[in-house]
């Protein structure tokens, strides 16, 4: 363990240096005596033997799912594990910087060997996921002119998982509708769809036996096959999208993969197939499958490292629509997650809604503190009106507020808040 020094007696010395020079220049035996007592202060540091720390550190979370805006105790355990006393313990707490703080999240005790000592402090729940960091521990002698530090592992919770809650009504509308639907995928079945050359092991029933007795020339009857519904969940995490309300809010691709990984979970649970899309500075894709949610790879793609593409200084990848267009399968509802900060995903969305379904869940991080600002809402605003007026359902929702109850009022023919 490496102790540093902490400078605190250096004043001493340079006292005890200063007296004896004047002690010197005006040839004065006590002026000289009197420098003894800052340089035994200033001696005092290496006359104390540092000890040898050892502290552990545990953290609890009360609640580790919490609603939005909901208030959650944290409390930090520290204990002396070692055989000595600490005469002076400082611990700092690495909260999640999107988390507001009420409290204080740094604590300075002594600390005898066995004793241990909490620190208690309250987080706000925003919507996402929040990780702690390891805590700071500072040691010091009883001198305090040596210090170590040391950044321990905490026990106990470490993250908190902020979710929003999906109703059922969002999730029928992108549940598929009972009977069958058209699909791109082909198989075997009763209606033709094409013909394609015969290869071994093709069942006898689908060769096409009239052009093999007219040209001798073996060739298979492949027809469309309806599948189920599927739902796909896409999130626009492009530069223009990455806006937020303010310095420490999360940005409204933050809310938007949020809401989108709430939208696919519930779905999933219905027994809908659910695929996902991420665009931006990059293009994600998982086509729809069914079965756990969590273990799927939608949620891989609708992860919330989405809201971290634009940190790492890329601009917005092109030719996105065209990609997504041409992996979307037909007969899927579309479910779009977009802060509509730009026209160009509510045109998109408008295009896609002549030939299939399609719903979009804005979350709105506009303000109304600047002229600019009240600018931008006015015209989110106006592209919410042109989606319903062309039949295209919106969710606008403004976090922190619950999700579910932005469904329950766009469901209801309500507009925005």
């Amino acid at each position: 363990m490496t102790w540093e020094r902490t400078g605190r007696w250096r004043p001493a010395a340079a006292a005890a240096l200063f007296v004896v020079a004047l002690g010197v220049y005006v040839a004065d035996a006590a002026v000289l005596l009197a420098a003894v007592v800052p340089a035994a202060y200033a001696a005092y540091p290496s006359l104390v033997r540092p000890p040898s720390p050892a502290v552990s550190v545990e953290r609890t979370v009360a609640d580790c799912s919490p609603d939005a805006g909901e208030p959650v105790a944290v409390s930090l355990r520290v204990r002396n594990d070692g055989t000595s006393p600490l005469a002076a313990v400082a611990v700092a707490d690495d909260q999640p910087e999107t988390l507001g703080v009420n409290g204080d999240s740094r604590l300075a005790t002594p600390l005898a060997p066995g004793e241990s000592v909490t620190l208690e402090y309250e987080v706000t729940a925003r919507y996402g996921v929040h990780e702690w960091g390891s805590p700071s521990v500072v040691v010091r002698d009883r001198s305090g002119g040596h210090e170590t530090a040391r950044s321990p592992v905490a026990g106990g919770d470490d993250r908190i998982e902020c979710r929003p809650t999906v109703p059922g009504p969002l999730c029928r509308a992108g549940a598929p509708r009972s009977g069958r639907r058209a699909s791109d995928a082909r198989g075997a079945g009763s209606e033709f769809g094409h013909v394609r050359e015969y290869r071994h092991g093709d069942a006898p029933a689908r060769v096409d036996w009239r052009r093999f007795a007219a040209t001798g020339d073996l060739r298979t009857v492949v027809s469309p096959v309806a599948q189920r519904g599927a739902l796909v969940v896409c999130v626009d995490a492009r530069e223009a999208a990455y806006r937020e309300r303010a310095g420490d809010h999360p940005t409204a691709v933050a809310h938007a993969a949020t809401a989108g990984r709430a939208v696919a979970a519930a779905a999933a649970k219905r027994g809908v197939q659910v695929g996902a899309a991420a665009f931006g500075a990059q293009f994600d894709w998982a086509a729809p499958t069914g079965g756990r949610f969590e273990r799927s790879p939608a949620a891989t793609v609708l992860d919330d490292r989405v809201a971290d593409w634009q940190s790492e200084g890329r601009e917005t990848r092109e030719g996105w629509q065209q990609s997504l267009r041409s992996l979307l399968p037909a007969g899927a509802t579309i479910v779009f997650s977009t802060p509509l900060s730009d026209g160009a995903v509510a045109a998109f969305a408008r295009r896609l809604a002549t030939d299939r379904s399609v719903v979009v869940v804005s979350p709105d991080v506009t303000r109304s503190d600047t002229a600019g600002a009240r600018a931008a809402r006015l015209e989110r605003r106006h592209r919410i009106r042109t989606l319903r007026n062309e039949g295209v359902p919106v969710v606008d929702w403004r976090p922190p507020a619950p999700l579910a109850a932005a469904v329950e009022r766009s469901r209801a023919g309500g507009g925005s808040p």
